[in-house]
């Protein structure tokens, strides 16, 4: 599980990327410029969304910015971790693109403005003057042909923010899949027979010294250690059994002559 964790983890990435996430951040620039220019005037809940939007969308890039190039954060360059951020990102622009064309949308409406003053706040601070008809129809809200260009790039640098992040989603979704796909060729791999067994751990210095230490101790002992004594087979010298004495007797068919007697 380990090894497909650690395969999981993406390598640097190519050059692209960055450049990706450095252009969403000049695209968000112009979006935040755009929006707080609309807001000063006339607040709307849309166009506060894209502020939101911004806003998010510095923090992600900063975050992974610093997951790609600082090692303490290398844990959070993870393929299923920017494919979650990435698809969020892209679902949160398209809403905004979406959002912001709908309100350009509302404003069909011609109406004459008898004039309009600032009372200096910084959010929704202009009120114009228009006519009662034309107002009732307007809802309370106008907005000059500068304000609907304004709207209408808000919605298209949305889009474009959207295709980005959507860009950098396919990256990481390729290197998830890929990496998946590796890590399970090295799990059904067979292994070596030099992996299956695990390797001594290095020997310290001063336990390799004493080890060689002692080798060449036992080699002194075993060359002066004299050759062993072959047992030889002392053959005892012959010696004849013992003889029983015997009489002679007479030789077979021999008869002793003894004198007769004599009669006096």
């Amino acid at each position: 599980m380990e090894a497909v964790i650690e395969r999981a983890r993406t390598t640097r990435q190519p050059i692209w990327v960055p450049i990706v996430h450095g252009v969403q951040v000049l695209l968000s620039l112009a979006i935040i410029g755009l929006s707080g220019w609309l807001i000063h005037g006339k607040y709307f809940n849309e166009i506060g969304y894209d502020i939101f939007c911004v806003i998010l969308t510095w923090i992600v890039v900063v975050c992974l910015f610093m997951a790609a190039y600082l090692p303490f954060l290398a844990a959070l360059n993870h393929a299923v971790i920017l494919t979650m951020v990435n698809a969020v990102m892209a679902i949160f622009w398209l809403a905004a693109m979406a959002a912001t064309a709908h309100l350009r949308s509302k404003f069909k409406y011609n109406v004459t403005v008898y004039g309009c003053y600032d009372d200096g706040s910084s959010i929704d601070s202009s009120t114009c003057v228009v006519g009662k008809r034309e107002l009732e129809k307007r809802d309370g809200a106008v907005a000059t042909k500068t304000g609907l260009r304004a709207m209408s790039a808000i919605a298209g640098l949305s889009g474009l923010m959207m295709l980005l992040f959507i860009a950098t989603l396919a990256y990481a979704v390729i290197t998830l899949v890929k990496g998946r796909s590796d890590s399970t060729i090295v799990a059904h791999a067979p292994q070596k027979q030099s992996e299956a067994y695990p390797m001594s751990a290095p020997q310290q210095p001063q336990q390799q010294f004493a080890s060689v230490k002692q080798q060449e101790q036992q080699q002194q002992q075993q060359a002066y250690v004299p050759p062993p004594q072959h047992q030889q087979y002392v053959q005892p010298a012959y010696s004849p059994p013992p003889q029983t004495q015997q009489m002679p007797g007479p030789p077979h068919g021999f008869q002793s002559e003894l004198p007769s007697p004599t009669h006096q």
